[in-house]
């Protein structure tokens, strides 16, 4: 381990590599760097490590102060990353903190694996906003909305179609449109038993409505709002959506469609028959 950490100091300043003083204890700006590592490429902390970005000869850059209480820290370390009161997830395995003795001193190396995209973003402080990071060049930076909105989507392996829109209840849905939707489905299903259930049971059967179990949050998926929502709570959540349904039924000569309905600007409403 000696050897890799000697390689790691040759090989200069990194996109994966990481040095922290932390002569005394864990510092909070750690957690930033395990947040950007699992959502980056993955990579190593050293603690006990100053490096001076200044100096340009990788002989002299990097500084081994080495940590006061390598037990103690160790074990600090566990415990936060364990909790869930820090980080979202844990992604780490035993072998990945280790103390190494450098010359009489003591450092701890943490490594920090990508995390699988199923499970990112990875995020701190319980706050997925402003505590997801990313690793760009040598430093820790906040995701972007746009960022987090991909690995979001990443995440969901079955879509986003059964994706819990949180704060969007029942009192979103038109339940003209709903209603209409059941008969069709009754007509098409007479003996099915959704046909005596309440809307929002038929909702949940359907995948238009869902509960997350662990946190016992519920309300529309993104399916259920899409398909049955209101105009201003679906125009809300996506505010640059355009709709356009095209009926192709009973064409009469060179008519290209019978009736259309489409959104145009803030949710203006048009239909039209040709």
């Amino acid at each position: 381990m000696v050897q890799d950490i000697h390689k790691l100091f040759s090989e200069g300043e990194r996109v994966t590599l990481e040095c922290k003083k932390a002569t005394k204890g864990v510092p909070n700006s750690l957690w930033d760097t395990y947040s950007a590592f699992a959502n980056t490429y993955g990579g190593t902390i050293l603690l006990g490590v100053v490096e001076h970005m200044d100096e340009q000869d990788n002989t002299k850059r990097f500084e081994i102060v080495g940590v006061e209480d390598a037990d103690k820290i160790r074990k600090d370390l566990w415990n936060t990353v364990n909790s869930r009161e820090k980080v979202n997830i844990n992604l780490l395995y035993d072998d990945d903190i280790q103390t190494i003795d450098v010359d009489g001193k003591k450092i701890i190396a943490i490594n920090v694996p990508r995390a699988v995209y199923t499970v990112r973003p990875v995020y701190i402080n319980n706050n997925l906003s402003r505590g997801t990071f990313k690793r760009n060049h040598e430093g820790d930076y906040l995701c972007t909305e746009q960022e987090l909105k991909m690995m979001l989507r990443d995440a969901n392996e079955a879509g986003n179609d059964g994706l819990l829109l949180e704060y969007y209840t029942m009192d979103d849905i038109d339940i003209l449109t709903l209603e209409r939707f059941r008969q069709m489905f009754q007509n098409l299903h007479p003996e099915h038993q959704w046909n005596s259930a309440e809307h929002k049971e038929f909702l949940t059967n359907f995948g238009g409505y869902t509960r997350d179990r662990r946190t016992g949050k519920e309300g529309l998926t993104m399916a259920g709002l899409l398909m049955f929502g209101k105009g201003l709570p679906v125009r809300e959540r996506f505010d640059n959506l355009r709709m356009d349904y095209i009926d192709k039924s009973n064409l009469i000569g060179d008519q290209r469609y019978s009736d259309r309905f489409h959104t145009m600007g803030l949710g203006k409403t048009t239909c039209s028959t040709l």
